[in-house]
């Protein structure tokens, strides 16, 4: 009756982490990008205000607005990188959501309550997850910690009536 469930709960539980995880690796490429690319906007612009002779007026004149044109000037790439992280961000959020509600559900199965091992994880894990929802890359630790606690525990996890340490 439950272990049907448990089951279903546990691999979908293993299946969003895998996916929290990924997200947060493509947001974490794409991040890096952006700041090669401002980088490259910000020492563009420092060296061409400083490469020549800006005493006339003209000639800083001209400077400023080649550096108005270049900074704020949007490329199809750079915008079409911006979309995809905004939408990167919704999503990761969405499945990060996702992930406290299962974890919750998981918490709440009645037999756990007497597998202190498993209270004690399953505490871990929510703690980091609340904790990572107010601060970035915290709660890439708390996806671990459950794809940990799912994958090394499977059988803990769906038989209820094994309540000791199997050493």
């Amino acid at each position: 009756m439950y272990k049907a469930e448990i089951k279903r709960l546990l691999i979908s539980l293993k299946n969003l982490t895998i996916t929290l995880i990924s997200i947060r690796g493509v947001r974490f490429v794409i991040e890096i990008i952006w700041g090669i690319m401002a980088f490259w906007l910000l020492t563009t612009w420092l060296f061409t205000a400083s490469s020549e002779d800006i005493t006339d007026p003209k000639i800083w004149q001209e400077k400023q607005d080649a550096v108005k044109n270049q900074l704020f000037r949007f490329s199809g790439p750079q915008f079409i990188l911006l979309l995809v992280l905004i939408g990167l961000i919704i999503a990761n959020w969405i499945f990060y959501i996702m992930f406290f509600i299962k974890l919750n559900r998981l918490q709440k199965l009645h037999f756990y309550i007497q597998n202190p091992i498993i209270i004690a994880r399953l505490s871990t894990i929510k703690s980091y997850t609340i904790i990572g929802f107010f601060v970035g890359y915290v709660d890439l630790v708390a996806a671990i910690f459950a794809l940990k606690l799912v994958v090394s525990d499977w059988r803990r996890l769906t038989e209820p009536e094994q309540k000791k340490l199997e050493i």
